[in-house]
C-alpha cells in the first residue's frame, strides 16, 4: 500500500536521513545544471493565471507527466565510477579532494540498492522514486485540485450515474511511472474522499505511455487497432532512427568536442593526479561497472544482493566525466535519502558545458533534432495527441457531467509530446549544417521534461455547448502551436476554441 509523506519520513531506515534535512519548496529554483534531471517546480502561480471566461463552467482536466525524481535507473557509470576512484586508490593517485569521491559513491550505490523498502508498492531498488518523487506528485494533485474546484465538486456530485467511473488513471508498467500514478491519485483521495470509488484501476498502456520501445515480444498481440499498429511501426522506425550513423555522429561531434576535452581535464584534474589522467588519456587504463555488492536494512529484514553487467565502460576522460554527471544530476532527487551532493566537483562552468553536450543528445535522439529528417521522433506521438483530443470528445458526448485523464509516463514521452504540439519558441528542430548548442538553440532538457514533467489541459464548456481549452506546459499557461492562433477566443488569450484547435492539429 502506498504511503503519505510523513509516513514514509517515519518508515525510511535511519541511514536514510541527515541531521537538519527538510523538505524544499516546490517553487526554489536549482542553482545546477541537472538537464532533464532538474527537480520540479510549478512555472506559474495559479493566482496569476488568465481568468476563465464568463458563461463557462469545467467539464475535463487530463495530464501526462513524467515520473517524479527517481534514483539512478540502473547500476551502471555510479560502480564504473567507483572502480576507477578504487584504482586511483591503490596507485596512491588521488587529490585530496578526490578522496572524499570513493566513500559518496559508495553510499549513493547503498541508497540506490534500498530505495523505496517497506514504503513503495514497487520492489526496493534503482530506478524507484525517491521521497522528493512522492511529493511532487502529491503536491501536482493538489494543485490540480486547487485549480479546478469546481470540476472536482461536479465529479464527486456524479457519484455512480455511469457504469465508467469519470477519473481514467494510465501508467507505462515501469515501476516509476506506476508509483507516480499512485502518489498523485492518493493525494487527490486526501483531499477529496469521495473521489475514490469514481478513479477507474490504474491500466497500462505501452502504446500511449511508453511507445519509444515498443517490440514484438511485448507489444505484437496488441496493435491490434489502426492507431496502435500506426504507433508501433512509428516506434521501431524511431527506434532505428535514433541509433543510426546520423544521429550517433551529431551526438559524438558535441560530446568529444574541444570544450569536453577541456571540462574533462579541468574537473578530473581537482580528482586525480597528472599520471593517473595521462594514463587515462593514452588509452593505458579502462574500468567498467563489475562486482558485487551487498546491503542490508538498518532493520534487518531486507538485504539487496547485487552485481554489475561490466556493460558500463570508462575507457577515456571524457568517459569519466560523463559518468561523474550521471551522479551530479541524480543527487539532488536523492536529497532526503543521500543528504549530499556531487556539486564540489564541478565550477559552474564546467556543469554548464557538460549541461549542454547531455542536451544535445536528447535534442537529436528524443527531440525536434535535424530539421532535413522525417520527423519521426515526434511522429510517435501522435496517438497521444489523439488520445487527449478523444477525451475531452468522450466526456463533451458522454452521460458524464465531467472527468479526468491521468497519465504517468517518462522523458521519452514527454519530450516528443513536446514537439508534435510545436511549443512555441521551445520545439524547433536545426538544420543538418549547425550543431546543437545553447547559442544555437532554445531547447532546454530542463524546461521540457525535468523530473514530473507535465502537460495538462483544462475543458470548459458554455451553456450553448462552446468547448474551450487551455493548456499548461509544466504549469505554466503555453499556447499551442503558432499555426492555430485563429482558434484563440481573441489574440492574448491562453482560451482556444476546441473544435478549431483539433481541425488545426488534424491538418499537420
Amino acid at each position: 500500500m502506498f504511503i503519505s509523506i510523513d509516513q514514509w519520513k517515519r518508515a525510511l531506515p535511519s541511514f536514510f536521513f541527515v541531521s537538519g534535512a527538510c523538505l524544499a519548496s516546490h517553487f526554489a529554483w536549482s542553482a545546477g545544471h541537472y538537464t532533464t534531471k532538474t527537480t520540479y517546480q510549478p512555472q506559474q502561480q495559479q493566482a496569476n493565471y488568465e481568468p476563465v471566461p464568463n458563461g463557462f463552467v469545467p467539464i475535463h482536466t487530463q495530464l501526462v507527466a513524467r515520473h517524479g525524481s527517481r534514483g539512478l535507473s540502473g547500476m551502471k557509470a555510479d560502480v564504473a565510477l567507483l572502480n576507477l576512484w578504487r584504482l586511483a586508490q591503490q596507485q596512491n593517485a588521488l587529490t585530496p579532494l578526490g578522496e572524499q569521491l570513493g566513500p559518496q559513491l559508495e553510499k549513493l550505490i547503498e541508497v540506490n540498492a534500498l530505495l523505496g523498502y517497506g514504503v513503495l508498492s514497487s520492489p526496493p531498488g534503482y530506478g524507484n522514486l525517491s521521497l522528493k518523487g512522492v511529493q511532487e506528485h502529491e503536491a501536482l494533485a493538489q494543485r490540480m485540485v486547487q485549480r479546478m474546484p469546481g470540476l472536482f465538486a461536479q465529479i464527486e456530485d456524479a457519484a455512480m450515474t455511469s457504469s465508467v467511473p469519470p477519473i481514467r488513471v494510465q501508467h507505462s508498467g515501469v515501476n516509476r511511472a506506476k508509483d507516480s500514478a499512485q502518489s498523485f491519485v492518493n493525494s487527490l483521495v486526501n483531499q477529496k474522499p469521495k473521489l475514490k470509488p469514481l478513479i477507474d484501476s490504474p491500466t497500462v498502456d505501452r502504446f500511449l505511455l511508453y511507445f519509444h520501445r515498443l517490440n514484438e515480444r511485448q507489444d505484437a498481440a496488441n496493435k491490434v487497432s489502426d492507431q496502435n499498429a500506426k504507433t508501433f511501426k512509428s516506434s521501431l522506425a524511431y527506434q532505428a532512427y535514433s541509433k543510426s550513423v546520423r544521429v550517433s555522429s551529431k551526438v559524438d561531434s558535441i560530446q568529444n568536442s574541444d570544450d569536453m576535452r577541456s571540462a574533462a581535464k579541468s574537473v578530473l584534474s581537482r580528482l586525480f593526479k597528472p599520471a593517473f589522467l595521462e594514463s587515462l588519456q593514452n588509452g593505458k587504463l579502462s574500468v567498467s561497472n563489475t562486482g558485487k555488492f551487498s546491503f542490508k536494512t538498518k532493520d534487518g529484514f531486507y538485504q539487496a544482493q547485487l552485481e554489475g553487467d561490466g556493460r558500463t565502460q570508462i575507457r577515456t576522460p571524457i568517459d569519466a566525466l560523463l559518468a561523474l554527471s550521471s551522479v551530479y544530476e541524480i543527487a539532488p532527487s536523492l536529497q532526503h535519502e543521500l543528504g549530499f551532493d556531487f556539486d564540489a566537483y564541478f565550477t559552474s562552468s564546467d556543469a554548464k558545458v557538460l549541461a549542454e553536450a547531455n542536451d544535445a543528445e536528447d535534442f537529436y535522439v528524443k527531440g525536434p533534432g535535424i530539421a532535413e529528417d522525417e520527423p519521426v521522433n515526434h511522429a510517435i506521438a501522435e496517438g497521444l495527441l489523439k488520445d487527449f483530443f478523444e477525451q475531452i470528445q468522450k466526456t463533451n458526448q458522454s452521460t458524464l457531467r465531467a472527468g479526468a485523464s491521468l497519465r504517468f509516463t517518462h522523458a521519452e514521452i514527454i519530450v516528443p509530446f513536446a514537439s508534435i504540439l510545436k511549443i512555441p519558441a521551445l520545439t524547433q528542430p536545426l538544420p543538418l549544417s549547425q550543431n546543437y548548442s545553447y547559442a544555437s538553440s532554445a531547447w532546454r532538457g530542463e524546461l521540457i521534461a525535468p523530473l514530473a514533467a507535465n502537460v495538462q489541459w483544462d475543458t470548459f464548456r458554455n451553456s450553448q455547448g462552446l468547448l474551450i481549452v487551455r493548456m499548461l506546459y509544466n504549469e505554466k499557461e503555453t499556447n499551442f502551436k503558432p499555426q492555430c492562433n485563429s482558434a484563440k477566443l481573441h489574440p492574448q488569450s491562453f482560451f482556444y476554441e476546441f473544435n478549431a484547435l483539433m481541425t488545426c492539429y488534424s491538418a499537420q
